[in-house]
C-alpha cells in the first residue's frame, strides 16, 4: 500500500500555465473564420474532423490510402472518374 501511495507523489504530470496552450506547435494551425457565421465555421471544423474520424475509427484502410497515393499518385483518380 505504501510503494502505491509513493509512486502516486513521484508520478510528474504535464502541467500548464494559464495563458499556455497544449500542443502550441500545432495549435491555430488551422484558420477559423473569425465572425464568418454558424456554416462557414463550421464547415471550417468539418475537413480536418472528418479526417480524423477516418483515421481513428479504420487505420489499416487510411494508411492504405496514403501509401497508394504516394506511389500513384494522380493516377488513382482514374478509377475515381471510371467509376462514376
Amino acid at each position: 500500500m505504501k510503494a502505491a501511495e509513493e509512486a502516486k507523489q513521484n508520478k510528474t504530470f504535464a502541467t500548464t500555465d494559464q495563458n499556455s496552450k497544449s500542443l502550441s506547435e500545432v495549435n491555430g494551425s488551422i484558420k477559423v473564420p473569425d465572425n464568418k457565421g454558424f456554416w462557414r465555421t463550421l464547415l471550417a471544423y468539418t475537413g480536418p474532423g472528418v479526417l480524423i474520424a477516418v483515421g481513428y475509427m479504420d487505420p489499416g484502410n487510411w494508411i492504405t490510402s496514403i501509401a497508394g497515393g504516394a506511389q500513384f499518385k494522380y493516377t488513382l483518380l482514374s478509377v475515381v472518374l471510371f467509376r462514376v
